[in-house]
């Protein structure tokens, strides 16, 4: 690998190999934003389902929209405020 970056550096690729790595960093963020606002939105759709089936009640965790099969699991890194039903 360190000869590959050598040689790379030597033919004048480097600063293209760096710019192409940044790019995926990049990328990658612009990625995981956009799962976040599919998690926060397929979320929301479950807790007000969830509400239409408990008489208006928030769901008390994330968790119980999995119980109650309207979730498959609990998506990482969301914030759920139980008192007013938004996630976040």
């Amino acid at each position: 690998m360190a000869a590959l970056m050598g040689c790379l550096l030597l033919l004048g690729c480097g600063d293209s190999a760096v710019k192409y790595t940044q790019g995926l960093k990049q990328d990658t963020e612009i990625a995981r934003g956009a799962e976040k606002k599919a998690d926060v939105a397929i979320t929301g759709v479950a807790i007000r389902t969830y509400q239409s089936t408990h008489g208006g009640a928030n769901p008390p965790t994330l968790q119980a929209l999995v119980d109650d099969g309207l979730i498959n699991k609990v998506p990482a890194g969301l914030e759920y405020d139980p008192a007013t039903g938004q996630v976040m």
